[in-house]
């Protein structure tokens, strides 16, 4: 459906600002009109409601919009790991700690058997960094790191949990890992808000990593 290829198409290049911080290096499009047409065109998609529950939470900062959507994707599509995912941001930012667990750990589990589980992993870490549980944290974004080397992502949530518990050399070998994409790195960049770690930047890590 044109819907589902549009959602495709915004999602993507969310992804890309997320690893390359910019998506200049594909076709200018506007995002927004990408997404409202998605949604216009198949607003019962599961994976379309997905990307407008992380467009409303990331982009507009309308956490009820963003639970609304995401609550529509489950419904539509329980076996959608991307819809869990997204639930698990969304219950984070409402500080339903224990909630974002699951649905992370429901995302997680559905991917499993995919070549892109470490993508999900991510979720995971970020839901045990919210909730404080950094051994937790540490433990997936571990695993997402294997799973996904290159990802850098991974690489800043690692590195993040890593320094708020103190362990120096681990913290120092995944930073010369970034730097190698990001040569300017340092953890003041999670202090900006136009760098791409936003869940983060409302968690109590902050308070570790100033």
């Amino acid at each position: 459906p044109r819907g589902t290829y549009l959602a495709w198409r915004h999602f993507l290049r969310n992804t890309a600002v997320f690893e390359h911080l910019t998506d200049d290096f594909l076709e200018p499009v506007n995002k927004v009109e990408l997404l409202e047409h998605a949604v216009m065109d198949s607003s019962t998609n599961s994976f379309v409601l997905s990307v407008a529950a992380q467009d409303a939470f990331v982009r507009q900062n309308e956490l009820g919009l963003a639970q609304a959507f995401v609550k529509q994707a489950v419904e539509k599509n329980e076996a959608n790991p991307l819809a869990w995912a997204f639930q698990s941001n969304i219950h984070i930012l409402a500080g339903d700690h224990q909630k974002a667990i699951q649905a992370s750990n429901n995302g997680e589990l559905l991917a499993s058997t995919q070549g892109y589980r470490g993508f999900w992993s991510l979720f995971s870490c970020m839901t045990h960094m919210a909730a404080r549980d950094y051994e937790g944290a540490a433990f997936h974004a571990n695993m997402s790191h294997y799973l996904m080397p290159r990802l850098v992502a991974a690489q800043r949530f690692l590195y993040a949990v890593n320094e708020a518990m103190g362990r120096e050399s681990q913290a120092l070998t995944i930073m010369r890992k970034i730097k190698k994409r990001e040569p300017d790195f340092s953890k003041q960049h999670f202090f900006r808000s136009t760098y791409p770690v936003a869940t983060m930047r409302e968690m109590p890590i902050m308070d570790l990593l100033a």
